[in-house]
């Protein structure tokens, strides 16, 4: 619980997984078209960002994210938020166990 506003970016990875623990989303969607990849949050100019033309939808939130991680060249574990809602049950990291359909429009 967090009664002081100003903590609430203190254990973030863990706050998102009890969040999501509770909300228990059905569907993730990452719109990964174009990512920003330096100079974030806000960016600096359209060189801060790259092409990827990628859109993932998965029913589990952690592998969704996890597989978003590796267009960054990170892994789930990287991520906090990431691993602590794999850790409490609500996904898989494991990339090569989930079934990945690619779709070119």
């Amino acid at each position: 619980m967090i009664t002081k506003p100003n903590q609430i970016h203190r254990n973030l990875g863990q706050r998102v997984a009890d969040l999501a623990s509770l909300v228990r989303p059905t569907l993730t969607v990452v719109d990964a078209v174009r990512i920003l990849v330096t100079h974030g949050p806000t960016g600096g100019s359209l060189n801060d960002v790259q092409q990827t033309d990628t859109v993932i939808a998965s029913h589990d939130l952690v592998a969704a994210d996890a597989w978003a991680a590796t267009l960054f060249g990170l892994t789930g574990p990287d991520i906090g938020y990431v691993k602590a809602t794999a850790e409490i049950g609500l996904g898989t990291m494991d990339l090569g166990s989930v079934k990945v359909e690619e779709v070119n429009a």
